[in-house]
């Protein structure tokens, strides 16, 4: 009985923790406003005032460090603050690194296609992600995909190609760099939630930001 109470309230706390919290499709909804006015902005500014890819990058890099330095020691109620660790976990700056690393190649790359494709044509390639995401996921965490999820990929990939092949701004320097930041982005992502919810590194969202 007492095992059964356990899991359930496991369980329940797995809920909380997800889509099922309305703190988490709070920051959802905003991370997809902002992503979106960012997009266009970029967009904007590499296309009508002729802006470098490369200074707009390391401007955003810039900005992304200030504030997350401050939400090293003000939250600001983004997040809950963690256990308190005695030391640093085992390769802190090793994986720092390759957090920045790949960080800085997704904007970079992401702002290469943008200087030569449109909008539209970027976020259609971004819908590639579910595919790298599958295959890194099975790399670095050992998930397991069913059957059933590898098929539902096929149309994706299916869509993407028709998409692709029909584009009026298609260009392959602009395609080969928006397929790369996908491919880059989805890698950070599972990477970092990797390094945020395995038992084995805790680390925080702001370290993540920060470094």
């Amino acid at each position: 009985m007492t095992q059964l109470s356990k899991s359930v309230t496991v369980t329940e706390k797995r809920m909380e923790d997800g889509l099922h919290s309305f703190r988490a499709i709070v920051f959802l909804v905003l991370w997809y406003f902002f992503s979106g006015c960012t997009l266009f902005l970029n967009k904007y500014i590499l296309s009508y005032l002729n802006g470098d890819p490369t200074i707009l990058g390391a401007f955003q890099m810039i900005m992304t460090t200030i504030f997350g330095f401050v939400q090293l020691y003000l939250p600001c109620g983004m997040y809950k603050q963690p256990i308190h660790r005695s030391k640093r976990p085992p390769n802190f700056y090793i994986h720092m690194c390759l957090v920045g690393c790949t960080r800085f190649i997704t904007v970079l790359l992401g702002l290469i296609s943008l200087n030569y494709v449109a909008v539209s044509f970027t976020e259609t390639i971004k819908s590639s992600a579910p595919i790298f995401t599958v295959f890194i996921s099975k790399l670095l965490l050992g998930e397991q995909t069913s059957i059933l999820v590898s098929l539902s990929l096929v149309p994706i990939m299916v869509g993407l190609a028709l998409c692709s092949s029909n584009e009026i701004s298609f260009n392959l320097p602009g395609f080969i760099a928006a397929l790369a930041t996908n491919f880059t982005e989805c890698l950070q992502n599972v990477y970092s939630k990797m390094l945020i919810s395995g038992d084995k590194f805790k680390y925080t969202p702001a370290e993540l930001q920060y470094y």
